[in-house]
C-alpha cells in the first residue's frame, strides 16, 4: 500500500508525504526512487518495523477488536435504519491493521485497513469503510442510472460525503458527533447542496442530491 499511494494526490490530500512520509522521515528516500528500488526500499522498511514492533502491534489488533465489537451490534443497527433493513452483499468482510495511514478499501474482496495510529478514532474509521461496501451496493441496485450519468471520481466524492452524514447522524453517535471530513475536496463538493438539513436517511441522500447533481 505504501508503493502505490507514494505517489497518490486525491481529495485534496497527498498521501504520499502526508500519510506515510510525515510519519516515517525515513521513507522519503522512497520518493526519489521509482519501480523495483522503490518497492524494496519500502519492503525492507515494512518488514523491519514489523519484526521491531510485533508485539504492540498484536496488542494494538487486539484493541481494536475489543472497542469494535462493544459497538457493532448498535452499528449494523443504525445502518438497518438508514437502509431500511439492507442485505449486505455477500462476502468475508476483513479489516487490516496497517502502520500506514492510507486507509484503503477494496469493493471487490470486501476489505479495508485501519492505520494503527488512530488511537481512539479507530472505530469511526471501520464504520466510514464498511458503509462503502453497502452504500455501493446500494448504488448498484436502486441507483444505477444516477451512477450511470456520473464519473468515477464524483461517485467516490458522493460516497465519501455519504458517509460523512451519515455518521454523523443521532443514531451513530458512538462515533462521535460534527466530525469534519477528512478530504478537503469533499467538503467543497459537498457545498453545491443546499438541503442537507434534511437528510436523514439513504432515501432523502439521494432526494436531496439528484436535482443538483444530474
Amino acid at each position: 500500500m505504501a508503493f502505490q499511494f507514494m505517489d497518490t494526490v486525491g481529495g485534496g490530500i497527498d498521501f504520499g508525504k502526508e500519510k506515510i512520509i510525515d510519519i516515517y522521515p525515513e521513507l522519503a528516500k522512497a520518493k526519489e526512487v521509482t519501480g523495483q528500488e522503490r518497492r524494496v526500499l519500502i519492503a525492507d522498511f515494512t518488514k523491519k518495523y514489523y519484526s521491531e514492533h510485533k508485539t504492540e502491534l498484536d496488542a494494538k489488533l487486539r484493541e481494536i477488536r475489543e472497542e469494535w465489537e462493544l459497538v457493532a451490534s448498535s452499528y449494523f443497527s443504525g445502518v438497518d435504519q438508514i437502509f431500511n433493513n439492507p442485505t449486505w452483499p455477500h462476502g468475508d468482510y476483513i479489516c487490516y491493521l496497517s502502520i500506514f495511514n492510507c486507509n484503503p478499501r477494496f469493493l471487490e474482496t470486501k476489505s479495508f485497513q485501519v492505520y494503527q495510529g488512530l488511537s481512539d478514532r479507530t472505530n469511526y474509521i471501520i464504520a466510514h469503510e464498511m458503509l462503502h461496501f453497502i452504500f455501493f451496493d446500494y448504488l448498484d441496485k436502486d441507483e444505477q442510472d444516477l451512477k450511470n450519468t456520473q464519473d468515477e471520481h464524483r461517485i467516490w466524492l458522493l460516497s465519501e460525503w455519504f458517509n460523512d452524514l451519515m455518521l454523523n447522524l443521532p443514531v451513530f453517535k458512538q462515533f462521535g458527533e460534527n466530525v469534519d471530513s477528512a478530504y478537503p475536496e469533499v467538503v467543497e463538493f459537498s457545498k453545491q447542496f443546499k438541503h442537507k438539513s434534511k437528510i436523514g436517511d439513504t432515501k432523502s441522500f439521494f432526494e436531496v442530491i439528484k436535482p443538483v447533481i444530474n
